[in-house]
């Protein structure tokens, strides 16, 4: 189950029929005392996470924010002392995986080179912090418009990329001649089902050579790619 703040407790097993179809109840009684045991059917279970009643229900904590994995034995009896058992019944509540954090970034301005098509802007290590990333790993980074919703339009987005596995570096092309003026763009993080974001602003030069001895060249001007223009 996934973390939740909220620290009621959730149901697992709605009673001991979950685990066990108790016989001649008429004459041995049916299920009055349930009790959790570690994994083995040893000793009692005392890690608090799952509780059990005396029928058989069985409720869970969802808050906790390390998560966990409790195996345990549910053991029932009736009336008469008789007593079963269900052994390695597994119990899973998934990390509080709000962990990532933005720190501040810097405005970049760059000259025209036609030869740097790949310049690294930032890895995601420059720009986020993530305090579990064993239990709660980024699985995806993505360069978004100005907005932090919409996927970047031409030719930004061939202009501006990011990588698809770690360190997910963010990269452009400084071989733009006509330049670009600035960008505000979006680097996006997420992990387990959680997103941060970040907006930085690009720039890139024009090639002021091709617009002195050219004058057939044609210098564009890109705006926000929010706009789509």
């Amino acid at each position: 189950m996934p973390y939740a703040a909220n620290s009621a407790l959730v149901t697992k097993a709605a009673g001991f029929a979950d685990f066990f179809t108790p016989l001649y109840t008429a004459t041995c009684g049916t299920i009055t005392a349930c009790t959790l045991k570690v994994s083995g059917c040893g000793s009692a279970y005392s890690t608090g996470n799952l509780a059990i009643s005396s029928v058989g229900v069985v409720t869970a904590k969802q808050n906790v924010d390390a998560g966990y994995e409790d195996t345990v034995c549910i053991s029932c009896s009736n009336s008469h002392g008789s007593t079963v058992e269900h052994d390695s019944w597994k119990v899973t509540q998934a990390p509080n995986c709000a962990t990532l954090t933005a720190g501040s970034l810097t405005d970049k301005v760059y000259d025209y080179d036609a030869g740097a098509t790949t310049t690294t802007v930032y890895a995601f290590t420059d720009v986020f912090t993530n305090s579990k990333t064993s239990a709660c790993p980024v699985t995806s980074c993505t360069l978004k418009q100005s907005d932090c919703s919409t996927a970047l339009v031409a030719p930004f987005d061939s202009l501006m990329t990011i990588e698809g596995s770690t360190p997910w570096t963010f990269k452009i092309s400084q071989a733009q001649a006509s330049g670009y003026p600035n960008v505000v763009v979006c680097y996006s993080c997420t992990n387990s089902g959680h997103t941060v974001d970040k907006q930085i602003t690009i720039r890139q030069k024009i090639n002021c050579a091709i617009a002195l001895n050219n004058a057939t060249t044609t210098i564009k001007s890109y705006a926000d790619p929010a706009s789509g223009s």
